[in-house]
C-alpha cells in the first residue's frame, strides 16, 4: 500500500541534502523534472553478471500514484565498463572510483511537486521520514569553495588522441569517437556542500554509495519510459553562449549529432514496435556556461520487454561511445589510460510500475576520500580539430572549477 502525505517544509532539495547527507545511502535526482530524495535502502544489487534478474526481483507492481514520478523503486547506476554485460566491448582497465554500478530498492522518498514537498512510499517509510524531517536541525549553508587541481593530463596528449582517432577515421575504421580526459581534484569540503554549490541540472544527481559519491550535473537524458512510450535525447555539440545560429549551421556539429540519432534508432529498434521509432528536429539546449545541439528520439516498446531490457539494448549510451558504438568503444579502450568509471554511464531509476528513467552521465564527478576525479569528452569525426575539441574540455570543467573556486588553466 502507497500512502502520500504533504510536508510543509519550503526547502531547496540540495539544502535538505546536506541536512541530511551522514545517512549511508542517500540519493538525491530529477525525475519526470520533479526532484527527488530518498534514503535507507532495504535491499541492493551490485552490477555484475546476472545483474538484470535480480533486480527484477526488487521491483513490485504497484505504480506511484498519478502525478508523481516515484513511490517505490530502485535507483542506482551502471558505469561505462557495465556495458561488458549488455555489449562487446574490451575489459575495463583496472578497478574504477565507483565500480561497475549499484543499485538499492527504496521503499519511498520526498517529492518536491510544484505545489510543494510530499512524501509518498510505503507507510513504515513515509512515517519514519516525517519524523526524520520534524527533527532536523537548521539547514546549514553549503561552505566557501576550497579545492586544488591536483591531475590534469597534458593538452598535448590529449590533442594527440584526437590526432589518432582522425587517422583511424581516414582508414574507415570507425565514423565518429567519443574520447575522454580526466582531472582530479582535491577538497577537504563534503561531497554534499560541493553538490550544494553546482546547478541542479535538468538531470543531476547525487548518490552516496559505500565509500564513494556520484555528483552528477547532466543535461542529458539517455532515455525515459512511460507508460510504454521511450524517448531518448542525445546531445552532440558544444557552442559557447551566444553562437546558437551558429551551432545549428555548422556541419561538423550536424554530422556529429546526425551519426549518433542514427545509433540511437537503432538501438530503441531492438525492443521497439517495427516502425515506432521515429526522430525529431534539432534544437538548442542553453546551460549556464555553454550550448549544446541536442534531437529527441521516441518510440514504443514492444509487448513483453521491460526496462530492464530497454536498458541492455541501449546501454552503453549512444552519444558517449561513437559510431559505430563496438568498434568504436574498442578504440576507447586503447586510447583513455584510465577507466571511465561512472562518467557515460547512467544514473536513473527503474520505477515500480514499470516506467524508468536514466541520465547519461556526463559533467560527473566521482568523489573518494576528498578527491574528485572528473572525466571530460568530445565527439571526434572526420573534420575535427584538435586544438578545437582540447579547448572544448575545459569549456565543460568550467561548471566545475567554479564551484571549488578554481579557474581555467590552473596548474596541477
Amino acid at each position: 500500500m502507497t500512502i502520500v502525505c504533504p510536508l510543509t517544509i519550503q526547502a531547496d532539495p540540495r539544502a535538505l541534502l546536506l541536512a541530511l547527507q551522514p545517512s549511508l545511502d542517500v540519493a538525491l535526482l530529477r525525475l519526470q523534472g520533479q526532484p527527488v530524495l530518498t534514503w535507507d535502502a532495504v535491499e541492493e544489487v551490485e552490477v555484475g553478471p546476472g545483474w538484470q534478474d535480480q533486480l527484477r526481483a526488487l521491483l513490485r507492481e504497484e505504480a506511484p500514484p498519478e502525478g508523481l514520478p516515484f513511490a517505490g523503486g530502485v535507483i542506482g547506476h551502471l558505469s561505462y565498463e557495465a556495458g561488458r554485460y549488455c555489449e562487446r566491448m574490451p575489459p575495463g582497465k583496472g578497478r574504477s572510483v565507483s565500480g561497475d554500478g549499484l543499485f538499492r530498492r527504496y521503499p519511498g522518498a520526498l517529492i518536491q511537486t510544484p505545489e510543494g514537498w510530499v512524501a509518498a512510499g510505503q507507510p513504515s517509510w513515509v512515517h519514519q521520514a516525517l519524523a526524520r524531517i520534524d527533527a532536523l536541525p537548521a539547514l546549514p549553508a553549503a561552505g566557501a569553495p576550497c579545492a586544488h587541481l591536483s591531475i590534469a593530463p597534458p593538452d598535448a596528449d590529449f590533442a594527440a588522441g584526437v590526432q589518432e582517432i582522425l587517422a583511424r577515421i581516414a582508414a574507415g575504421e570507425c565514423y565518429q569517437v567519443n574520447l575522454a580526459r580526466a582531472l582530479v581534484f582535491e577538497s577537504p569540503l563534503s561531497p554534499a556542500a560541493l553538490f550544494a554549490r553546482l546547478p541542479f541540472a535538468a538531470h543531476g544527481a547525487f548518490l552516496r554509495l559505500r565509500d564513494s559519491v556520484l555528483m552528477s550535473e547532466s543535461p542529458e537524458l539517455f532515455w525515459s519510459l512511460e507508460k510504454g512510450r521511450v524517448q531518448t535525447r542525445p546531445i552532440k555539440g558544444t557552442a559557447a553562449l551566444g553562437n546558437a545560429a551558429a551551432l545549428l549551421a555548422d556541419p561538423k556539429e550536424k554530422a556529429e549529432l546526425t551519426m549518433i540519432v542514427d545509433l540511437m534508432r537503432n538501438d530503441l529498434g531492438r525492443v521497439c514496435e517495427p516502425g515506432s521509432v521515429q526522430a525529431q528536429g534539432r534544437t538548442v539546449l542553453e546551460l549556464r556556461t555553454l550550448l549544446h545541439a541536442e534531437q529527441s528520439v521516441t518510440g514504443t516498446l514492444r509487448a513483453g520487454v521491460d526496462a530492464v531490457d530497454l536498458m541492455d539494448a541501449t546501454f552503453p549510451p549512444g552519444s558517449v561511445t561513437g559510431a559505430p558504438k563496438v568498434q568504436a568503444m574498442a578504440l576507447i579502450h586503447e586510447l583513455e589510460p584510465v577507466p571511465r568509471g561512472a562518467y557515460t554511464g547512467a544514473i536513473g531509476a527503474f520505477v515500480d510500475g514499470g516506467d524508468a528513467e536514466f541520465s547519461v552521465a556526463i559533467r560527473v564527478a566521482q568523489w573518494r576520500a576528498q578527491r574528485l576525479t572528473v572525466h571530460l569528452g568530445c565527439g571526434i569525426v572526420a573534420d575535427s580539430d584538435p586544438a578545437r575539441e582540447t579547448q572544448e574540455t575545459w569549456l565543460k570543467a568550467r561548471a566545475w572549477m567554479g564551484a571549488l573556486g578554481l579557474s581555467e588553466g590552473a596548474e596541477a
